[in-house]
């Protein structure tokens, strides 16, 4: 029972950051949005210069990553649960 909650932590966490990397991909405003909801714990973090940059293509990039990483987590965890028959 203790691993099954284990693996399923792991998928909501791979379903999170696949979010993350959506968002930062392909809507940027709505990931700062998304950022400000659930991680800005103060106002000075609205000025700082990293969210100037966020429409760079180098945050796509990482946006990607997120992406990708994320959707394999989630895949990993789901053949660990074994809910994925082939």
């Amino acid at each position: 029972m203790r691993s099954i909650m284990i693996l399923l932590m792991g998928a909501a966490m791979g379903g999170a950051m696949a979010i993350y990397g959506t968002l930062l991909t392909y809507k940027p405003d709505a990931f700062l949005r998304f950022h400000e909801t659930f991680v800005d714990r103060s106002k000075q973090n609205k000025n700082a210069a990293w969210r100037k940059n966020v429409y760079n293509s180098e945050y796509k990039i990482l946006g990607m990553g997120f992406l990708v990483v994320g959707i394999l987590i989630v895949l990993i965890t789901l053949i660990k649960l074994g809910t994925i028959v082939r």
